[in-house]
């Protein structure tokens, strides 16, 4: 797979240790919503994100970022990176990143991806498992408005959860009469439950919602002991087939 020239446009920060930040390339990419990129973080040292865009319109629901122009050649490409983990592609990306940049990539890549049937979409991530969540679901959604969706977003507070700027524009319960974002957050921060926010972990919160598995379709993404304790909820409850899955620190 050849590599290709990122040049850095757009940063900003999430909530702390958690950064968009979005890439120019002149070449021109074919990707699948799923498919990460490897980055050079350091000389040889290459690190895997998965892809939150990759479009020749600039990520418009930030507001600063409307200052970018459509492109005619090449692509944006946008990803949500934590630097909690610490370490090399951490350290790159907290303190070494400014929009004089440039490093190298490869990709897309990648078989995470959706499976084309008529069944209802789950899908269940913590803090940048988000990031193929948020194609694969514009594109259900551009598709048929009508599909069912329900997401949900794990977090450790509620101060945590900025999943809903990514998806304001599929806020119209008219037109997308189906789609449901459920945040999950350990510490609700004096906070009340409703029906879209629920105190505890997605493990325990989604059989306490969920009445019927067999018939939904389950993406998971996000720190792996989430994962192999959300499939595992999973097969107890019946799922057996439609579970599909990308796990930080395998692909990541």
């Amino acid at each position: 797979m050849p590599k290709m020239n990122f040049k850095l446009v757009f940063q900003t920060q999430l909530i702390p240790k958690v950064h968009f930040i979005t890439f120019q390339t002149d070449s021109e990419i074919i990707f699948s919503p799923g498919q990460f990129f490897s980055i050079e973080v350091a000389p040889k040292v290459f690190r895997s994100y998965s892809t939150v865009e990759v479009s020749k319109q600039p990520p418009i629901f930030f507001s600063e970022s409307q200052k970018l122009t459509v492109l005619e050649k090449g692509n944006y490409v946008s990803f949500m990176i934590s630097t909690k983990p610490g370490g090399t592609a951490s350290n790159f990306f907290e303190t070494k990143v400014n929009e004089e940049i440039s490093l190298e990539a490869v990709g897309p890549a990648g078989r995470f991806g959706m499976v084309s049937n008529p069944q209802g979409k789950v899908f269940i991530c913590t803090g940048t498992g988000l990031a193929p969540f948020v194609p694969m679901i514009e594109g259900l959604l551009a598709e048929n408005p009508d599909t069912k969706i329900q997401l949900f977003f794990g977090c450790w507070k509620l101060s945590d959860n900025f999943v809903s700027q990514f998806f304001q524009k599929f806020e119209d319960r008219i037109k997308y009469p189906n789609f449901k974002i459920i945040t999950v957050a350990e510490d609700l921060e004096g906070q009340q439950e409703n029906e879209n926010l629920r105190s505890g972990r997605v493990t325990t919160v989604i059989p306490e919602i969920l009445k019927d598995f067999v018939t939904n379709d389950f993406y998971l993404c996000g720190h792996p002991a989430m994962v192999a304790d959300m499939e595992s909820v999973l097969k107890n409850s019946g799922v057996t087939e439609n579970i599909h899955l990308e796990k930080f620190g395998v692909v990541k």
